[in-house]
């Protein structure tokens, strides 16, 4: 009865160490291929990010040529009227009024200030 017993649990013993082993396998497998899953995950996700990233990129390049341009039209206007486009950058500040007659320059570099007046050329004519 004993050599029964200790058979009975040979068989179980080694059931149970069979089984594991092929839930160890299914494991590995399963493992394998949550990682597949993760890394397309991700590369879809790099993907994703490359599409917004260049439609971003598209959207900042029409805004800065519609500003370009829009800056090109009002230097134009400024070289028309005063003979130069004086616009400010970050070494000088300039100002004009509302229409375009007097213009005030702050420059940094050389610590001045300027405030320049356009008059008709009757009047200097008359002085």
């Amino acid at each position: 009865m004993e050599l029964i017993n200790r058979n009975i649990i040979t068989i179980a013993i080694t059931s149970m160490l069979m089984s594991n082993t092929v839930s160890a396998k299914d494991l590995f497998v399963e493992l394998e291929s949550e990682k597949k899953y993760v890394n397309s995950l991700s590369k879809e996700k790099v993907a994703e990010f490359h599409l917004w990233l260049n439609d971003y990129l598209d959207g900042y390049e029409q805004w800065r040529d519609a500003y370009i341009n829009d800056l090109d039209i009002y230097r134009s206007a400024l070289i028309e009227q005063w003979g130069r486009g004086d616009v400010s950058d970050k070494n000088k500040y300039v100002e004009y009024s509302d229409d375009n007659q007097v213009k005030k320059v702050i420059d940094y570099d050389n610590n001045t200030v300027t405030i320049s007046v356009l008059t008709d050329e009757i009047i200097n004519e008359k002085k």
